[in-house]
């Protein structure tokens, strides 16, 4: 099994005879995520799915396979729950299991504020909330790297939208240099420190910045 480019032949499709893929929801740069059903469990999840193109590359495979690790490590109301990670034995596709997310980033929030104003108490909330969950991601010795609105989501709870952080792809132990060779930058450029965009050591205060 592949992800073709004009056809995608997950859909429909079952990993592990565990997870039936249903609908996609979005696409980044090195996967895909897909609204999908735990079948013996009958719950509604996220599945993230690294895309071909990388799969068979140990160093994204490894990144990948981390990003899970990192956020199974940690729990926070506010940190997106992971609930399994695995391999397809038949198609060979590397992916995780995530709760599912109703809502939108703080990104298209942002966007549609001139037709949606947003208040000053519900901005203060929410960044209370990331706050929070950075200082979660912190309080276990790793760094996020990647802080931005996109990976900021306000997950619709009842009435009130809670926020949760997404998106642990370059997230790293503070003292693991080895994973990110030497001079190599990552991270979204209009978010980054000076010291991440020089590839120089980082600590917590790249997430502050």
């Amino acid at each position: 099994m592949t992800l073709a480019a004009d056809v995608d032949v997950l859909l429909g499709a079952v990993l592990e005879d565990r997870f039936q893929i249903e609908q996609l929801l979005g696409e980044g740069g090195m996967g895909r995520v897909y609204a999908a059903t735990e079948l013996q469990l009958r719950r509604r999840c996220a599945v993230k799915v690294l895309l071909p193109e990388f799969a068979r590359d140990s160093d994204h495979v490894g990144r990948f396979l981390r990003e899970a690790r990192t956020i199974a490590q940690l729990r926070h109301e506010n940190i997106v729950e992971i609930y399994h990670l695995g391999r397809d034995v038949a198609s060979g596709v590397v992916f995780f299991a995530m709760e599912l997310l109703s809502g939108e980033d703080l990104e298209s929030r942002l966007a549609a504020r001139a037709s949606r104003p947003i208040a000053w108490q519900e901005a203060c909330r929410w960044m209370a909330q990331v706050a929070g969950a950075v200082a979660a991601v912190h309080g276990v010795g790793m760094i996020h790297r990647d802080l931005k609105p996109a990976n900021i989501f306000l997950h619709q709870d009842g009435r009130r939208s809670r926020v949760k952080l997404l998106d642990f792809g370059i997230a790293r132990v503070t003292d693991q240099t080895a994973l990110t060779r030497t001079g190599t930058t990552l991270g979204t450029p209009l978010y980054m420190s000076p010291e991440q965009i020089l590839a120089q050591p980082l600590d917590h205060r790249t997430d502050i910045y």
